[in-house]
């Protein structure tokens, strides 16, 4: 062997040598998988509406602990909008330090309920939308497959009358639009309940759908029933915290106002 061919090859041990000895000094691994590839994370239990969930998941050591980020996509796969989603998952009880990002989410035992922000909750056929749930554990193996999703909106019977949970609609404009009055009304819902509420809405009830008719909202989203109109929230709301939105609705007096009451979801 050359001179040459020596001085490479003792070179080329040389940096292996420190990069074992970095990894050692360093203590932890960290990596990244995406569970889809795996055949892992991707079963959904329960799916309404066409909504699908996969996830992609990074951790890191730290000692005896692990830290996990789970990124998250929502799909609406369905033929209707959909106005907020809910992920349901069951973990195990080592989990601490639960965070997240560009969603709303609370653990309680080894359930942990995710749902959309006020942004991110309204979902168009085939759209999609992001977010990410950070979590420390004592385990190197947990997974989101024990989850159900849903459009988060449940059944008439989840609303009640919340004490704490108020609603303002402050007329704000009206004009008259052919033989109708369109009034536009800033709405602030308030929630001093001193319990987080998964959704709300607000339920105005002289409501006629055959002459009356919902002419534009943000930030919020309605149903129309033939004697009841339903404003509906595009997210959770905690204790402390208000939402506010607008809306126009075209009715057919000048005088009329709405007679409403806001109800909450736990």
């Amino acid at each position: 062997m050359s001179r040459r061919h020596r001085a490479i090859r003792l070179r080329t041990f040389l940096v292996a040598s420190v990069i074992s000895l970095l990894l050692v000094s360093v203590g932890y691994a960290l990596f990244s998988q995406n569970l889809s590839l795996h055949g892992k994370g991707t079963a959904v239990v329960t799916q309404q509406t066409g909504l699908h969930a996969a996830w992609s998941r990074s951790m890191w050591q730290s000692g005896s602990n692990w830290s996990y980020n789970m990124n998250g996509t929502v799909t609406n796969a369905g033929a209707t909008t959909t106005s907020g989603w809910e992920i349901v998952v069951q973990l195990p009880a080592t989990i601490t330090g639960v965070s997240c990002w560009s969603a709303d989410c609370s653990l309680n035992g080894s359930t942990l309920t995710i749902s959309n922000l006020s942004y991110n909750g309204t979902l168009a056929p085939n759209a999609s939308t992001n977010f990410g749930v950070s979590f420390t554990s004592s385990s190197d193996s947990i997974v989101f497959t024990n989850y159900t999703i849903s459009t988060g909106e449940g059944s008439e019977s989840d609303y009640t009358v919340i004490s704490g949970l108020t609603a303002t609609m402050s007329l704000k404009n009206q004009w008259q639009s052919g033989s109708n009055y369109v009034k536009q009304y800033n709405v602030t819902v308030q929630n001093s309940s001193g319990t987080k509420v998964k959704a709300w809405r607000i339920e105005i009830t002289n409501w006629d759908s055959t002459t009356h008719s919902v002419a534009g909202i943000w930030n919020a989203g309605y149903v129309s029933e033939p004697s009841r109109l339903l404003l509906t929230s595009q997210g959770g709301l905690n204790s402390g915290a208000s939402a506010s939105f607008g809306t126009q609705l075209s009715v057919t007096s000048s005088s009329w106002s709405p007679s409403y009451v806001v109800k909450g979801r736990l």
